[in-house]
């Protein structure tokens, strides 16, 4: 199966590569485990955990301390939410080894919220937020509007299909106009419709 690049992933290499850990957040089924997969094939962080899996958070809710210190690092934890005193045993051991690049989470967007997090690990760790994934990322043009027009180079926009021009007809969609990408929201677009539709 054929991935999409996230705009992220370049930022998350850099930030790996300088600061003690990052964290990824944003909504569910953004894709952050992907992502984070996809970082650990490429061996930016070679190990990878899940609190999904029953016998890790198990591990990770009995003894933090000793969890944390027994991975191999570097490492991704997922889900890092679903065992919260696991950010306090992150925090010491980042408080001791300054080394690059030695965690990389995964949590919810409340994850940056939760009073633990609050208290344990400003100034250790960075956060990027992931959102689903944009046109940009689907069609491979990852360049950034914002970078163009901090250039000077304001954005055009030539050929691009407009208003009706996106609807496609009975020939489907538009190369160009967005499109729903998610499974979820193909299915539930009709039933919406159809609820408005109804006096």
């Amino acid at each position: 199966m054929e991935l999409f690049a996230r705009g992220i992933e370049s930022e998350l290499r850099d930030i790996l590569s300088v600061s003690r850990a990052a964290a990824i957040t944003g909504p569910r089924q953004a894709g952050k485990s992907t992502l984070a997969r996809q970082l650990q094939r490429a061996g930016i962080v070679p190990n990878y955990f899940s609190l999904d899996d029953e016998a890790t958070r198990t591990a990770a809710l009995a003894d933090p301390d000793g969890f944390a210190l027994s991975l191999p690092r570097p490492a991704v934890i997922d889900e890092v939410q679903r065992a919260p005193d696991l950010m306090l045993a992150i925090k010491q051991i980042l408080d001791q080894d300054h080394r690059p690049g030695q965690f990389l989470l995964t949590g919810s967007a409340d994850l940056v919220t939760a009073r633990v997090v609050a208290d344990a690990l400003p100034g250790r760790v960075e956060y990027v937020n992931l959102w689903p994934l944009a046109q940009a990322e689907v069609t491979g043009r990852l360049a950034s509007v914002v970078d163009a027009l901090l250039a000077g180079v304001p954005p055009k926009v030539v050929d691009a299909p407009k208003g009706r021009d996106c609807r496609g007809g009975r020939r489907g969609r538009v190369p160009g106009c967005a499109a729903p990408h998610s499974p979820t929201a193909v299915a539930v677009l009709p039933v919406l419709r159809a609820d408005r539709a109804r006096p």
